[in-house]
């Protein structure tokens, strides 16, 4: 079994979470925060491809939003899901990166490496260089 943040939050947090997710493999349920956070990767996945520009990013998340948000956020509080998408807007509305600074490795790239005898996998959103420092820098 490889091990990743992933799974061993799940383990963490729910042990019979994990175990019906990676042991049994049952299907995981859709939920709004999931949904949510796969749109937001997804826009910055498209910016650090080079897919879109910064400018772009803002039209790419309203266009977007119903696509990947299709399952309802809880009731309470109330006005969730108009919080969520009026602050998503508002960042990337007023969202900069200077990709000049930076020599793009890798986006959404699956690392795989061993600690002792474990083998484990990490997936960060973005890889990068600087390239004023030549440091590596994992964002995720």
């Amino acid at each position: 079994m490889t091990f990743s943040y992933s799974s061993i939050n799940t383990y963490y947090t729910c042990p019979y979470s994990f175990y019906l997710t990676y042991i049994l493999r049952k299907p995981r349920i859709n939920n709004f925060f999931a949904e949510y956070g796969l749109l937001t990767h997804q826009c910055f996945e498209e910016f650090f491809n080079r897919n879109l520009e910064s400018y772009e990013l803002s039209q790419f998340y309203e266009d977007n939003y119903y696509v990947f948000c299709q399952t309802p956020p809880p009731p309470y509080p109330s006005g969730m899901e108009e919080n969520y998408k009026r602050e998503g807007k508002e960042f990337f509305d007023n969202f900069s990166f200077d990709l000049n600074k930076y020599e793009i490795i890798g986006v959404e790239d699956t690392l795989y490496f061993k600690v002792w005898d474990k083998n484990f996998s990490g997936r960060p959103d973005i890889i990068l260089r600087d390239r004023e420092t030549g440091k590596n820098i994992l964002v995720d």
